[in-house]
């Protein structure tokens, strides 16, 4: 009979399009893929197909912008590793933590960016990146939580696509000078 004889100190972080924790207000949407998605790629609406909630990746810089973002695409059981393919049902995280792959190495609490064109040999659109570039926008509906140094390396992304400036939207955080706190609209 084999007994074990190793343990894994670094087990996996997540998977690109995990969610990342049970956040309350968290929220997540059912969409329609016009075309094949990655899990953890940005998604926009689209309505080239005449699916009136369906997306895909965001293909210019207007699609990564409000009202036209939709989301992250999240990581299903029935699709890991594999893509979402045209037509499939996928769920689009629009507020919340999210695990997603980085094209470079961003920063903690810094600004995402996401690639809408192509440039080179860089060619997988929706994904995030913690630099600007060419064929990429910052995107103020995200923000990464987590460090990552290495290229196709995982991110903790904090995401708010309801609108407003920032990943908390435009209400800003809750507390002593947020909305509910005695300095915000509530306060004195």
């Amino acid at each position: 009979m084999p007994f074990q004889t190793s343990v894994n100190y670094t087990p996996v972080v997540g998977y690109a399009g995990q969610i990342a924790d049970n956040e309350e207000g968290a929220s997540v949407v059912s969409k329609v893929a016009c075309a094949a998605i990655k899990p953890g790629r940005a998604v926009a609406y689209n309505s080239s197909l005449s699916i009136a909630d369906g997306v895909s990746v965001p293909a210019s810089s207007g699609a990564c912008a409000f009202p036209t973002v939709a989301g992250v695409a999240l990581l299903t059981v029935a699709k890991q590793p594999a893509n979402f393919a045209q037509y499939d049902s996928l769920p689009v995280m629009a507020r919340g933590h999210v695990w997603v792959d980085v094209e470079a190495s961003c920063a903690a609490y810094s600004t995402a960016y996401v690639r809408h064109t192509a440039d080179s040999s860089l060619t997988d659109l929706g994904i995030f990146d913690g630099n600007a570039g060419t064929g990429k926008v910052a995107v103020s509906w995200a923000r990464f939580l987590t460090a990552q140094a290495t290229a196709g390396g995982l991110a903790l992304l904090e995401l708010n696509t309801s609108g407003g400036s920032g990943a908390q939207g435009t209400l800003g955080a809750t507390g002593p000078t947020g909305p509910t706190g005695p300095t915000g609209a509530t306060g004195p």
